[in-house]
């Protein structure tokens, strides 16, 4: 089986006023752009062998936003954007069978990365092999879209909430302070 794991990131960890024009595109050219070249390189192959899974690292960030983090999150949120479309159009050209994707949303990984970043209620820097064991369970199970920690899937019935009540309960559990001293 052809298998592509999209797995390019960087980080700035500026607020949006200190971004250069250069660390904006690099941002997006490495987390958004690069995602849509490697499908585009590997998909013809995966639809004349008739198998392949897509599975893009994407974030939580992508999900929900984190101050000092707005190019990080508008490229993740790009790359689950990319994932949701592929695996759409390979639905609506009958591809889905035997072609899947899996989007990977995990929270702050002990890569060095993000060192300096701060955990989150309930969420905790995530190890590397506890995210890979995740990614492969992942694929064994074809799932569609993956949220490491499990407890991070409580963002969609929140993101259901008047957004003043999102902004306090962000503040509450440490998003807003993630990145201060990061």
């Amino acid at each position: 089986m052809t298998v592509l794991i999209n797995n390019a990131g960087i980080v700035s960890g500026q607020t949006t006023e200190n971004l250069s024009d250069a660390a904006i595109e690099r941002t997006m050219h490495v987390n958004t752009i690069s995602h849509l070249h490697t499908i585009r390189e590997f998909l013809p192959g995966m639809i004349a062998g008739k198998r392949g899974h897509i599975v893009t690292i994407a974030s939580m960030a992508g999900l929900v936003a984190v101050p000092g983090l707005s190019d990080y999150c508008a490229s993740k949120s790009g790359a689950v954007a990319i994932d949701e479309a592929v695996r759409l159009e390979l639905k609506k050209q009958g591809l889905y069978q035997y072609i899947k994707t899996s989007c990977i949303c995990p929270f702050f990984i002990d890569t060095g990365m993000f060192e300096g970043a701060k955990n989150t209620f309930p969420l905790y820097m995530l190890g590397p092999d506890e995210v890979a064991d995740r990614i492969v369970y992942a694929m064994q199970q074809e799932e569609t879209l993956v949220c490491i920690p499990w407890r991070a899937n409580l963002v969609y019935p929140m993101r259901l909430l008047p957004v003043a009540v999102q902004d306090v309960l962000g503040k509450i559990i440490g998003v807003s302070s993630a990145m201060d001293d990061f």
